[in-house]
């Protein structure tokens, strides 16, 4: 079914069907919250209580389909548990699966690429998830401010793909387009 104007001009119940995808939208996504964590599941069917970056994409969001109680307590888990001051690591240090260091054979390494290494880009989800539940552009900016120091290692201007989630040690490709896209649009977004 097509949302475009002429059907909304030929159909005035419109609003109605979007209340109700929404309203089924809500009620499926809540499959995901899991109460004991107080945060999102991983993966669901099976449950997976991974605590991992992406939730912070559902508070991060203009419409979230979480309450906004729900939006603080995501955001509470993954400041907790995943931040550090160069972006959000993979996967939280109390999982048996947390690999700290970028080291070993490529098997090795692509195990800690998901599972611990710290990701730069995940900073400008996160902090416009902050906006929502915080607020405070000024403590926004202090985030930021060990990027630009950054800035001025390996590639100079630009931000690396990972860095290892115990060491912050820069891995991966030194120049990496999302890093620096996410940093300077959340950088822009509050200047």
């Amino acid at each position: 079914m097509s949302c475009s104007k002429d059907f909304r001009k030929e159909d005035g119940k419109f609003s109605e069907m979007c209340g109700e995808l929404a309203a089924k939208c809500e009620h499926s996504f809540a499959k995901f919250w899991n109460a004991k964590e107080k945060c999102l599941y991983d993966v669901i069917e099976p449950n997976s209580e991974k605590v991992r970056p992406n939730q912070i994409f559902a508070v991060s969001l203009a419409h979230s389909a979480l309450s906004p109680g729900r939006c603080e307590a995501v955001f509470a888990k993954v400041t907790k548990e995943l931040l550090t001051p160069l972006g959000l690591r993979t996967l939280s240090p109390r999982d048996p699966d947390y690999r700290g260091k970028y080291i070993g054979s490529m098997a090795e390494r692509d195990r800690a690429y998901h599972n611990g290494c710290v990701w730069p880009y995940l900073m400008g989800a996160y902090i416009d998830a902050k906006l929502r539940v915080e607020g405070g552009d000024a403590a926004c900016l202090k985030l930021l401010a060990p990027f630009a120091k950054q800035m001025e290692k390996y590639g100079v201007g630009s931000l690396p793909e990972i860095l290892e989630g115990d060491t912050l040690r820069a891995e991966g490709c030194i120049a990496q387009a999302w890093s620096v896209a996410e940093v300077l649009r959340i950088y822009t977004k509050l200047k």
